[in-house]
């Protein structure tokens, strides 16, 4: 074997091997560090915070995410728009990140100051429409600040309170912070590792269940879609809770304005139960991707730009599956 090609791989077990024997020591490390910085950041005046977060995440998230925002937008876009609205939009994706963080922050010491949020039109018509006794998914992407989809269901039925499915932060310090942040909306939280009979349950009592579902995650079940016209491994975790629990799908998103944030609603998606599994999953994902993929157009600096949303292709997805059959 050529030593050349060996050095380097050998090189790269080195690396990991030190990365997971230092896993704890790093994890313990940044957890005093996000405790020392909640602390200290206390007296600081949520306004303040909010205008030094989003300076400081736009001058950061430019050298650190640049690149890979610019390529998604270059992948989905093309030349249907200039340069300078993808520059526009790359500013406006790391400025956001500073502005959630100041937010999830002001969240987690008591709340956002009276009229940051509001509602429009078409989410008090959806909801109005919504049985008080039925239960639904509300399903969401990272666009603007989906942390705050608890809080927006919590003032429209304060009777019951929302569940939100998230992913369990390795960092126990920040995964505390937002877990408070979601239940001081009166939200609890669910995680991606918890049974499915959980949020199966809750729906069935009438209860409602929020999921962000619009990124590339391998492990958990999906299928090939389209979104901006290209496949994606689209996870149909959200479509399955409302076809099992014979509960509606309703696409929300907090989206950002001048003055704050606003949430609003697209069309309920209704299940049909006795349409077979397979199809009626793909038609009820599809659905709402399409009115992740709208609401995206409409505001196209509130989405993650960052995120790896077509690296599983249908090559690395059959060898995935190959190497756990051979580990099975």
């Amino acid at each position: 074997m050529d030593t050349a090609t060996e050095q380097p791989r050998s090189t790269r077990k080195q690396r990991q091997g030190w990365r997971r024997a230092t896993r704890g020591i790093r994890r313990s490390v940044q957890s005093w560090l996000a405790t020392a910085a909640v602390w200290a950041l206390y007296p600081i005046p949520f306004r303040w915070m909010r205008f030094a977060g989003g300076w400081i995440a736009r001058v950061v998230g430019r050298v650190v995410l640049g690149r890979t925002i610019r390529a998604n937008l270059d992948l989905v876009f093309g030349d249907t728009i200039t340069d300078a609205k993808k520059r526009r939009i790359r500013s406006q994706v790391c400025r956001n990140i500073g502005y959630i963080v100041a937010e999830v922050y002001q969240l987690w010491r008591g709340g956002v100051p009276s009229g940051y949020v509001s509602w429009h039109p078409s989410f008090d018509r959806v909801t109005a429409a919504l049985d008080e006794q039925r239960g639904f998914v509300a399903v969401t992407a990272h666009v603007g600040n989906w942390e705050y989809l608890g809080g927006a269901y919590r003032e429209r039925f304060p009777s019951r309170s929302p569940n939100l499915v998230a992913r369990r932060v390795p960092n126990q310090s920040l995964n505390a912070i937002l877990e408070r942040a979601r239940s001081r909306c009166g939200a609890r939280t669910l995680y991606q590792t918890d049974s499915p009979r959980i949020a199966l349950r809750i729906l069935k009592e009438g209860g409602m269940v929020g999921v962000a579902a619009d990124q590339d995650v391998a492990r958990i079940g999906g299928m090939f879609l389209p979104f901006f016209g290209h496949e994606a491994w689209t996870p149909t975790g959200p479509a399955f809770l409302a076809y099992r629990a014979d509960v509606p799908l309703v696409p929300t998103f907090v989206v950002r304005t001048p003055k704050g944030l606003e949430v609003r609603c697209a069309d309920p998606i209704e299940p049909r139960p006795n349409a077979p599994r397979t199809a009626e999953l793909e038609r009820l994902t599809h659905a709402w991707t399409e009115a992740v993929e709208d609401c995206i157009r409409q505001h196209p600096g509130d989405w993650m730009w960052f995120h790896e949303r077509w690296k599983t292709t249908r090559a690395k997805h059959a060898e995935r599956l190959r190497r756990r059959r051979a580990t099975a």
